[in-house]
């Protein structure tokens, strides 16, 4: 995502046009080939991500009735790529653990497993491409971008653009002192949503110039990572686990998952705490001064 021009008169109508301009490379890679490829369907999730992103921070600045609408929109969109991906990410963790181990019943576990995602995968990809599916996205992302365009903003916006990037903020506080007092599968996936709304949002106004701002952008990345890695071990984990009669090879590499996973967790919150550790006040003020 390109940084925005933090001119305080154009604020809403940059973050509308890096919107709007998410959305045009999401049909991009949708157009490019008759049958995208997994890469494809997943950087037209990416790209929705930061559309969403975007449109946070023009909450205000829309109303509430138009963000309801389009964030659903969006969302919805992106929704029925989602399985071609987790079927994907799934595959290259097992890839990983297979590389790296060397007992023959803990691989054949894993070898069992790879063929049964790949299964999904390739079942995921053909009832993506069958029928009308990418035809309806595509048809909502074109009205979705001509929307936008005759959005209308306040003549002093800044106030409403602040008030997008606090609740943000905000947000994210409140998650991360939950996957810190309890942290599940479900406050950590959390706690990484917001972190990668932020990371999102940060993106939009950082400049070569604002090397404290790149450093929180890259910090909230990193934990953005860190915390998706954890979120797809952890899917991985309960497939293991849900297996009939647990065998001792299946038992291992639960074990394996669950020490890698705490690896993660360990670094991603300290980062985090790191990246929350201003007061909303103080951050607005180094993100949007004035």
């Amino acid at each position: 995502m390109k940084p925005i021009d933090t001119d305080p008169k154009r604020l809403s109508a940059e973050v509308r046009g890096a919107l709007c301009n998410e959305i045009a490379d999401a049909l991009q890679a949708l157009w490019q080939r008759r049958r995208p490829s997994d890469q494809a369907l997943h950087q037209v999730r990416k790209d929705l991500k930061r559309a969403r992103a975007a449109l946070r921070l023009l909450r205000e600045a829309v109303g509430e009735s138009a963000y309801i609408h389009e964030n659903l929109e969006l969302r919805d969109a992106a929704r029925p790529l989602s399985r071609v991906r987790d079927a994907t990410v799934a595959l290259e963790i097992v890839r990983e653990l297979l590389d790296s181990e060397s007992k023959p019943a803990r691989r054949a576990k894993l070898i069992e497993l790879r063929r049964e995602l790949n299964a999904e995968r390739l079942s995921a990809r053909e009832q993506l491409l069958r029928g009308h599916k990418l035809a309806r996205i595509e048809y909502a992302l074109q009205d979705a971008g001509q929307r936008a365009e005759y959005w209308r903003f306040p003549l002093n916006d800044a106030p409403v653009l602040r008030v997008g990037f606090e609740r943000v903020y905000r947000k994210g506080r409140k998650a991360l002192k939950k996957a810190r007092a309890e942290p599940s599968a479900e406050s950590l996936h959390e706690s990484r949503k917001q972190v990668k709304y932020l990371q999102q949002a940060l993106a939009m106004v950082v400049d070569g110039e604002a090397h404290g701002l790149k450093k929180l952008a890259r910090r909230a990345e990193a934990v953005a990572d860190r915390l998706g890695d954890d979120h797809d071990l952890a899917g991985l984990e309960a497939r293991l686990a849900a297996l009939p009669a647990l065998s001792k090879p299946q038992r291992k590499l639960v074990a394996r998952i669950e020490a890698r996973r705490a690896r993660l967790q360990k670094k991603a919150l300290r980062q985090a705490r790191r990246l929350y550790r201003k007061k909303p006040t103080a951050f607005l003020e180094q993100v949007l001064p004035g």
